[in-house]
């Protein structure tokens, strides 16, 4: 029930933490290109500035209780570097609510990601952890050796999803809105970033051939008797020296399904499809998924185990389930009363 509790907080969680890093962008390059920006944008970001916090409070308390694997010096530089931007970007955002300047929504826009880097940190050695070892029942690991391939691709990949989430958030609202202008601005600007996206998740798919070779081969499905799409990704030699696939479909589907709504985001750029934005939404949801459970049953790949890492405790799992829809309920309500207006 832990992991359970856990998993769905954070899906919750995950639902804003794309507009707070990529409004931020958005906001900047509007700054550029126009003489005076949209106060929508400012407010669309505080509204889910607050909304990722109150959620990241209850996924904050789960984590306290259940997720005491991670190491010291991780725990430490990951609340002291969120307690720290957190001040700076309510101080930023004061300040851009006063003077539209491109130079403030660039230092939000900094601090914004300064903010998240250690979150990736985390989330990349959980996946590739070099340098790992258990002493005396503690995770030991190297922080220096942690700023790898594996990082560097995460950290440009959910900048780069950040980014195209918010570009078709905001062409949804534009297109509702009628505003052709800033229509067809943000529906270039996603085009573009969906090119980016493309050569990224390239190299990405090939650094996770090497770092993770299961979850490549279960996302690929590749069998005995089965060809396919890798022969682009790899050379042969490397192909014939893969793991063959001994998990579910469930990796299979949560790729094939980002890999659609990729497509179908791309092409609503281009034909300005009004709800462009759900594709995105799912799209995020899947690599999530694909991330997390791709690496079962290891919570931190090949140290270890999920079922390990966590006490067997419910901690008042539909208390903060309730307060987690009643939070959605009232995102969903304050962002269509403000749209209304």
């Amino acid at each position: 029930m832990a992991i359970f509790s856990i998993a769905l907080i954070a899906n919750i969680h995950f639902l804003f933490i794309p507009l707070v890093i990529g409004l931020p962008f958005m906001l900047y390059i509007e700054n550029i290109f126009f003489e005076k920006s949209d106060i929508l944008l400012t407010d669309l970001f505080l509204i889910n500035f607050i909304f990722a916090i109150l959620t990241g409070m209850i996924f904050a308390y789960e984590l306290k209780i259940n997720w005491n694997f991670l190491p010291q010096n991780l725990k430490y530089i990951s609340k002291i570097n969120t307690y720290f931007f957190l001040i700076i970007e309510l101080i930023l955002f004061a300040l851009l609510k006063k003077q539209k300047k491109k130079n403030i929504s660039l230092l939000l826009l900094i601090c914004i990601v300064c903010s998240i880097i250690p979150n990736i940190l985390i989330a990349a050695w959980m996946q590739n952890p070099i340098s790992t070892t258990i002493i005396n029942n503690k995770i030991i690991c190297n922080l220096k050796e942690l700023f790898n391939k594996t990082f560097f691709f995460k950290l440009t990949h959910i900048l780069i999803a950040s980014a195209l989430t918010a570009a078709a958030c905001l062409c949804s609202i534009y297109s509702f809105k009628k505003q052709l202008i800033k229509l067809n601005f943000y529906s270039k600007i996603g085009i573009i970033l969906s090119i980016i996206m493309l050569l990224n998740a390239h190299y990405k798919t090939k650094e996770l051939s090497l770092s993770q070779s299961k979850k490549f081969v279960a996302m690929e499905n590749i069998s005995k008797n089965n060809t396919n799409f890798a022969y682009l990704l790899l050379s042969k030699e490397k192909y014939q020296t893969l793991p063959k696939n001994d998990q579910n479909n469930t990796l299979f589907y949560s790729f094939h399904i980002m890999i659609f709504c990729f497509f179908a985001m791309l092409f609503s750029f281009i034909f300005k499809f009004k709800y462009v934005f759900i594709f995105p939404l799912i799209a995020n949801f899947c690599g999530w998924l694909l991330a997390e459970h791709g690496r079962k049953p290891w919570i931190i790949y090949n140290v270890l185990l999920t079922k390990d890492a966590f006490k067997n405790e419910a901690n008042n799992f539909y208390i903060l389930l309730f307060l987690s829809i009643i939070i959605c309920i009232s995102y969903i309500y304050i962002i269509k009363k403000k749209l209304n207006e």
